[in-house]
């Protein structure tokens, strides 16, 4: 991947790195910011770019995918590549993320929590819980849901 010593610059997560050309607002890299705080200080995960592969980063990565590519409307190439990760990473997150919904009451209360602090409306609330409930890819749920 991208390096500091590559780019010649500091890399940031809020930014693509290696896709300079990508433009994005400053507001929208506000609250992608925003949504990488909330899900790591939810997770007690300090730095969500480590390779490290410790539950509580992974999960906190995959949530902030998740919200990234519904609150942001972020490709899912976009959304893994500000953890240095590539697509099908955040193909398999929201997977896993569908299915920690769907079984595990501890990860229901952390999204919640996470779209509490982020100041959530209830239609986009309602979208991501219908997609976590569903067993469609992203893909396939923005085709029926557009």
């Amino acid at each position: 991947m991208y390096t500091q010593a590559t780019l010649h610059k500091p890399v940031s997560p809020y930014l693509l790195p290696g896709i300079p050309e990508v433009k994005v607002s400053a507001n929208t890299i506000v609250l992608i910011k925003r949504i990488i705080d909330t899900c790591s200080s939810i997770y007690k995960a300090c730095d969500l770019q480590e390779k490290k592969r410790k539950r509580e980063r992974v999960d906190a990565r995959y949530m902030a995918m998740l919200l990234m590519v519904f609150l942001v409307d972020e490709s899912l190439t976009n959304a893994s590549a500000r953890f240095n990760r590539d697509h099908t990473t955040a193909v398999h997150g929201l997977g896993v993320m569908q299915r920690l919904y769907q079984t595990d009451p501890v990860t229901r209360r952390n999204l919640a929590a996470a779209l509490d602090q982020l100041g959530v409306g209830l239609a986009s609330r309602n979208e991501i819980k219908e997609f976590l409930l569903s067993d469609m890819t992203v893909t396939e749920f923005r085709k029926n849901h557009s």
